[in-house]
């Protein structure tokens, strides 16, 4: 194999999410005091990620860590869009293997805090196997989309959320 020279050939380096750029698409979203359409996922390398969309701006991933999260429900509950001191870029990767199971704790997190007005699709217009319900609040709303799960349910039946 001495033939081909391997030498020239740079290893790949990890990519790097512009999530500095996000935020800023998602700051100016918030200072034009947008209705701002959330959902909950983990992104191809691996972080959890919320999709934020409203009438003017197309959905796009921004990447979540705790302060930011905060500088989020700020917005969505009271509107604040003030964002010193935060760092987009600092970041962990999930502990959450699949995304379902992430936006499935995230949706219990909300109804254990009572996040929210949280209002759930009857399930004979959920498509089959899923879950939806949003979340709304002053300046936007949350929309989770989970996989129906038996656990799920009774934990929401108990709560008086589903019938």
């Amino acid at each position: 194999m001495e033939k081909y020279n391997m030498a020239f050939v740079q290893p790949t380096s990890e990519t790097v999410y512009p999530n500095t750029e996000a935020h800023n698409e998602l700051k100016a979203m918030m200072n034009r005091g947008e209705r701002i359409i959330l959902s909950f996922g983990i992104d191809r390398f691996g972080y959890e990620v919320v999709y934020p969309q409203s009438k003017t701006t197309e959905w796009f991933g921004y990447q979540l860590n705790p302060q930011n999260f905060q500088w989020l429900m700020g917005y969505l509950k009271e509107g604040k869009t003030e964002d010193f001191s935060l760092d987009p870029m600092q970041l962990e990767k999930s502990d959450y293997s699949d995304a379902n199971t992430f936006k499935t704790e995230m949706l219990k997190m909300f109804v254990e805090n009572k996040l929210g007005n949280i209002q759930f699709t009857p399930q004979l217009r959920d498509r089959s196997g899923k879950l939806s319900a949003v979340a709304s609040f002053r300046h936007g709303i949350i929309s989770f989309r989970v996989e129906r799960t038996e656990e799920l349910c009774e934990y929401l039946l108990d709560k008086g959320l589903i019938r």
